[in-house]
């Protein structure tokens, strides 16, 4: 598939986007695969384009990171360190997918 091809599946997906976390979870769960295909830097994509995945991207960030403290909050009180760490290993791989994209 050609990069703009790529583009514009990930510009369909984004455009999904209902604002919540579940929502940005799949999102970037369908479009993670689409951005390993890039050989580097997309060719023919304007750079208008560009920033305006990366703005969503960052927006997923935030929102994800809410999410995590809500959740965070929420079994806060449990004494099971073993949910704990389920949340927490889930919110590092998040960041870390994250932090392959861009």
């Amino acid at each position: 598939m050609k990069d703009t091809e790529l583009i514009a599946e990930i510009m369909k997906k984004i455009r999904r986007f209902d604002g919540s976390a579940d929502s940005a979870v799949k999102i970037i769960t369908y479009l993670e695969p689409i951005f390993l295909q890039f050989n580097g830097r997309p060719q023919g994509i304007s750079e208008g384009t560009l920033q305006d995945i990366q703005r969503v991207y960052e927006k997923f960030i935030h929102i994800l990171a809410e999410e995590k403290k809500q959740l965070a909050t929420k079994i806060s009180g449990l004494s099971d360190t073993k949910q704990k760490r389920i949340v927490d290993a889930y919110a590092k791989h998040m960041q870390s997918s994250m932090k392959r994209i861009f």
